[in-house]
C-alpha cells in the first residue's frame, strides 16, 4: 500500500483503520492512517504476520479504548516502523497511547536515516502505561525514536 488515506473508520474490536492477521512481507509507504477508533489497535492491528514494514507513517489521532491507540502489534516477527516526522502522534488508549506490542521476536522502532526532525512520537497519551509505547512478552524490540510529550499514569515514554 502507497500512498494511502485511511480516515474516520469505526469497529467494535479490532483495527479501527487496517486489520493485519498471518500476513508475510506487506509494505506500507507513505500512508496517512488517521482519526480511526476501535477497541483494540485504534489505527492499525496486527497480528501473526511477519516482515509488516511502515515507512514514512502518519499514525495520528486515533483512539483504542484499551490497546494501542495508534499501532497495536501482537505476536508479530520482524516488523519495522521507519518513523520520520510527525510520524505518530496525538492517539490515545488505556495502555500504549501510541503504540502497544505484545509477544513477537525481532521488531523494530527507528528514525528514518534522512530524518533529523525532533518530533516522532509525540503528544500520545495512555491512561494507565505506555504513553508512547508499550511493550510486553517481547523476545527482542529495537527502540530507535525521538520520543516527546508522551503522558501516561506509569512510563510516560516507553
Amino acid at each position: 500500500m502507497k500512498n494511502s488515506v485511511i480516515v474516520n473508520n469505526n469497529c467494535n474490536n479490532l483495527g479501527g483503520g487496517i486489520y493485519i492477521d498471518s500476513c508475510y512481507g506487506n509494505n506500507y509507504i507513505n500512508t496517512k492512517i488517521e482519526y480511526n477508533k476501535s477497541r483494540i489497535g485504534g489505527g492499525i492491528y496486527i497480528s501473526k504476520s511477519v516482515s509488516i514494514t511502515f515507512e514514512l507513517p502518519n499514525i495520528n489521532y486515533n483512539e483504542a479504548t484499551d490497546n494501542g491507540g495508534g499501532l497495536f502489534i501482537d505476536n508479530c516477527t520482524n516488523s519495522e516502523i521507519y518513523c520520520d516526522y510527525n510520524s505518530l502522534s496525538m492517539n490515545k488508549a488505556k495502555n500504549g497511547g501510541g503504540i502497544y506490542i505484545t509477544g513477537g521476536i525481532n521488531n523494530s522502532i527507528t528514525r528514518n536515516r534522512d530524518s533529523y526532525n525532533h518530533k516522532q512520537f509525540y503528544n500520545n497519551y495512555a491512561k494507565e502505561n505506555g504513553g508512547g509505547i508499550y511493550i510486553e512478552n517481547c523476545s527482542y524490540s529495537t527502540i530507535n525514536a525521538i520520543m516527546n510529550n508522551n503522558v501516561s499514569t506509569i512510563g510516560g515514554a516507553i
